[in-house]
């Protein structure tokens, strides 16, 4: 049986689905259905930003790396949480977009169509890394725990007391993003009031993610840190494509010395780590909306920082972030993660020049496009009279 979401196609969702996303920035006024036409291509260059801050804070913070100035060792400390923040209002954004296209489009999204795109997106390069972990602490190439694997496999490495293993501990942001897929659709249909199905439910969740981590930060702070914060970001982005015309609009006419600003105290994170409630008010109120304001800043304004975000080396990165989201962590570790075999392959980084390219072309792309097939299967029998 097709599971079929109804959406409504009111003008409040049709300010966002008509905004179906040239290769640039900027709205179009025709439809576009979900797929490459849906793509935005300054989006792939903030991804490739956010993978790069990751990269940038675990070769700085996680081995013994003097930096110059001891001034620089916060930013290079919160530059990959940034990073992984701004993947996930990316992840919100791109996601509830392609639903309100669809839904604009055919009427329904489709739920199996979704979660089988999802699949294919996501299990079989992590499955695949998973098995190489396997493989190289098999061969007594890396310490840590046996079973981190599983708990990496079945998204659980965001969850307190789960065992240790540095080469899967950066799963925890997947699993983030994935735990919120399993509860985002269900949004969809509870909401009764056609208008207030997107704008309402994902405010509130918003607004929940932000004071919740608040309000139980004393009984577990790590996990709220991680999980709360996290879902904070994918519901801004959320609440971002729903409004998207609106957005768009409010950001472009904030002063780019404004947006510059804003972008700086990101990554400067001026709250204490030690002051707990600070920390989590900073993550989880404060940083979605300012990370939103610089990405859809950048859609509309900012003409060279579009041009550097679409060039082609950002737009490879970009592409190819979830790849080399996984791969990194096997060569941005601390050499005690190695045994005295396996050390070697701490200094292997440039060895990812290889790898990405073999991931995505003969895993990555490959799955992804079976996966866009089945759920195409599945709209077009969904169709048929």
């Amino acid at each position: 049986m097709n599971l079929r979401l109804k959406l409504p196609l009111n003008n409040h969702f049709g300010a966002s689905s008509a905004s179906a996303g040239k290769p640039r920035g900027r709205p179009m006024k025709t439809d576009s259905a979900p797929g490459a036409s849906a793509r935005i291509q300054e989006l792939d260059g903030w991804r490739a930003v956010s993978v790069l801050l990751v990269i940038v804070s675990h070769i700085l913070t996680n081995r013994d790396v003097r930096l110059p100035f001891a001034a620089l060792s916060r930013p290079a400390r919160m530059a990959g949480n940034l990073g992984v923040s701004v993947f996930f209002f990316i992840s919100g954004f791109v996601i509830c977009r392609l639903f309100i296209l669809e839904g604009k489009k055919f009427g329904s999204v489709s739920l199996r169509g979704f979660y089988l795109r999802r699949i294919f997106r996501i299990l079989p390069l992590l499955f695949t890394f998973l098995a190489v972990i396997a493989l190289m602490m098999a061969a007594g190439l890396i310490r840590g725990s046996w079973w981190a694997l599983p708990a990496a496999a079945a998204f659980l490495c965001d969850f307190e007391h789960i065992p240790k293993n540095w080469f899967v501990e950066h799963t925890w942001s997947l699993a983030v993003e994935e735990q919120f897929y399993i509860v985002f659709p269900a949004m969809w249909i509870l909401t009764p009031a056609p208008r207030r199905n997107g704008a309402v439910v994902i405010t509130f969740l918003l607004f929940i993610a932000s004071v919740l981590a608040l309000a139980v930060l004393r009984v577990r702070p790590e996990t709220v840190l991680a999980a709360l914060s996290g879902f904070a970001a994918i519901s801004a982005g959320v609440w971002a494509a729903i409004q998207e015309r609106r957005v768009r609009a409010a950001a472009s006419r904030v002063p780019a010395i404004c947006v510059g600003l804003v972008a700086l105290i990101l990554l400067l994170r001026p709250a204490h780590e030690r002051n707990q409630f600070e920390f989590t008010l900073f993550n989880a109120g404060l940083m979605p909306l300012g990370i939103g304001l610089v990405l859809m800043y950048s859609l509309e304004k900012g003409k060279w920082l579009r041009a550097v975000l679409c060039s082609k080396p950002m737009q490879a990165v970009g592409i190819t972030s979830y790849g080399i989201y996984l791969w990194q962590q096997i060569f941005t570790g601390s050499l005690s993660k190695f045994t005295p075999r396996g050390v070697p392959i701490g200094f292997m980084l440039p060895l990812m020049l290889i790898v990405i390219p073999i991931s995505y072309f003969f895993l990555e792309k490959p799955a992804m496009q079976y996966g866009r097939m089945l759920s195409r299967k599945i709209r077009e029998k969904a169709m048929r009279p």
